[in-house]
């Protein structure tokens, strides 16, 4: 940078300086506009995170279930099939170990049958899942008393059982279901836990270990062990989709149509695009209020250039060139929409967490601000460009003038 360029910077400051209301009110546009850009797109993340949150506690949407093929449709006519493809315990360490963006993989076999806690008490119908410990990472549940599977029952003398909270209100009578851990139940398994009423309406459900016992007593030609993968995030369940594929494809003695895999896809689908379009909407509206600080910032440029066209005309005469305006009156502009943004950010920040703290506790939903590094670059990035595109046009016309107009102006 030539001594010119430099004076020209440095003359723009000093003018931004001496004129300290002028230059807060051309500010302030930029503060308000990026305050409300980075408070909604925050408030945006922040409702995104919220909404995965509940997405993952009462939906199925990142589930993706690999399932053995029992029927063929041959001609219209469903035809039970002879040899049906058997899952193990070690497919699932297998899937979990070579392919990424998974959250939890376990296996279950589900049927039904009759479940009581005495010989002489009256039989309840409940499902029956056997399954692998982990499980209850996939559901929206807690134990609340005992404990859930673990491996260490799989080889245990005595088959235990973890009863759901709808089963365990069946089972008894007393308001306190913890009671019921040690009991057993008529078909031989010790209960060991009790789970949490879960946010999806569900069936009373006995949960089993996925031993070789349960395995011949559960699975027959309508229920076999099926893999339930839940992907991290929604955006990752279309990959998860296509690398199980790949994966039954390379596994041992299995052929492509001896699996179902399927997924909510279109439903993550119109997640995932209701989110995008709900982030941008709202960035839309804010960005209107930062174009309404680019034009504070042009309007105040303009009356500087008419208030100052003699000065222009000084500086042309003693050798600045065109550029040297320009660069002049961009730095101003610059210098504002810098100042503006990063002010605007710091309100913006405060102002997301006053709002989510204020609708948490009108709403008590567990709402907590969330901001994301690209949310805030992109505010500042659109600060400053719009101080650049503003702030051009008033430069471009300062550098226009000529000298010998200038000097003659009153």
């Amino acid at each position: 940078m030539n001594q010119f360029h430099l004076d020209s910077l440095l003359v723009g400051l000093y003018t931004l300086r001496v004129n300290p209301l002028r230059t807060l009110l051309s500010t302030l546009g930029v503060i308000i506009g990026v305050a409300a850009l980075v408070a909604v797109l925050s408030l945006g993340d922040s409702l995104e995170a919220f909404s995965r949150e509940q997405i993952e506690q009462s939906t199925d949407l990142q589930l993706v279930t690999l399932t053995p093929r029992t029927v063929d449709r041959v001609n219209g006519i469903i035809i039970p099939r002879k040899n049906v493809a058997r899952l193990i315990a070690d497919d699932v360490i297998d899937i979990q170990a070579h392919i990424e963006g998974l959250g939890r993989v376990t296996m279950t076999l589900t049927a039904s049958g009759w479940v009581a806690t005495d010989p002489d008490s009256s039989e309840h119908a409940m499902l029956l899942l056997a399954t692998l410990p982990g499980a209850l990472d996939l559901d929206d549940t807690a134990v609340v008393a005992g404990r859930f599977i673990e491996w260490t029952d799989f080889d245990a003398a005595m088959p235990v059982a973890v009863l759901s909270q709808s089963a365990a209100n069946q089972l008894t009578s007393e308001s306190d279901v913890s009671r019921l851990v040690g009991k057993q139940l008529v078909s031989g398994e010790r209960v060991i836990g009790v789970l949490s009423p879960r946010k999806r309406k569900n069936s009373p459900t006995v949960v089993l270990p996925l031993d070789t016992r349960n395995r011949e007593r559960l699975a027959d030609a309508d229920h076999v062990p099926v893999v339930l993968l839940r992907a991290n995030e929604i955006e990752d369940v279309s990959e998860i989709l296509s690398n199980v594929e790949e994966w039954v494809s390379s596994r041992d003695g299995s052929k492509e149509d001896d699996f179902i895999i399927s997924s909510s896809s279109a439903r993550v689908s119109q997640a995932a695009q209701g989110m995008m379009v709900f982030k941008l909407a709202l960035g839309s509206i804010a960005g209107i209020s930062l174009i309404v600080g680019g034009i504070g910032i042009m309007n105040i440029l303009l009356a500087s250039v008419t208030e100052r066209t003699r000065e222009i005309g000084i500086r042309r005469a003693s050798g600045a060139r065109r550029g040297h305006i320009l660069i002049q009156f961009l730095s101003e502009s610059v210098v504002i929409s810098v100042v503006g943004s990063t002010i605007g950010a710091l309100i913006g920040v405060g102002a997301t967490y006053l709002i989510t703290a204020v609708i948490e506790m009108i709403t008590d939903a567990p709402l907590t601000a969330v901001f994301s590094g690209g949310s805030l670059l992109f505010a500042a990035f659109a600060a400053i460009l719009i101080g650049l595109a503003f702030g051009t046009y008033p430069a471009r016309l300062a550098a226009r003038i000529e000298p010998a107009v200038a000097m003659r102006y009153e």
